[in-house]
């Protein structure tokens, strides 16, 4: 998969990571009640760019292991479709922070982290993302029995 592609839906992910969380503020709720979301990213670029028929949600930390063994099962293979995802997490601080993964069977995992957005001026703004290097090693929670989840 060529790095322009990989980019393209990471930056896919986080708009519709940004999506989610401005619903959940406008909705009154507190952040880390932001659903966490996956779905399988066709791998025909051109026509179908992305098929989102299949949203996988999750609102609880049971619900999300779900997402983590679909990350699992993506990574493991060598053909099929890919899996992008957004997952509501809470920092060690305690802290909501949002996780935007692509995983891809041939080519691993790619993440960017997404942090809460900051209001000023009565409107929200977001940070940028961080795109985060090696994210196996970075995020090791997702390889664990018991990840810990914002839910």
């Amino acid at each position: 998969m060529k790095a322009t592609i990989i980019s393209t839906l990471l930056k896919r992910g986080v708009r519709d990571c940004r999506d989610a969380i401005k619903t959940t503020i406008k909705s009154d709720l507190p952040l880390n009640e932001t659903p966490s979301f996956g779905y399988k990213v066709s791998d025909d670029y051109d026509t179908s760019f992305l098929n989102k028929n299949e949203v996988i949600m999750a609102l609880s930390s049971n619900e999300q292991v779900a997402l983590k063994r679909e990350i699992i099962r993506t990574l493991s293979t060598q053909q099929g479709d890919s899996f992008l995802c957004t997952l509501c997490l809470k920092t060690p601080s305690q802290e909501t922070g949002f996780v935007i993964l692509l995983a891809c069977p041939k080519n691993g995992l790619y993440a960017a982290y997404q942090s809460p957005p900051v209001l000023k001026n009565s409107t929200y703004h977001f940070e940028e993302v961080i795109y985060l290097n090696e994210p196996q090693k970075s995020l090791p929670f997702l390889f664990e029995e018991q990840p810990q989840y914002a839910h």
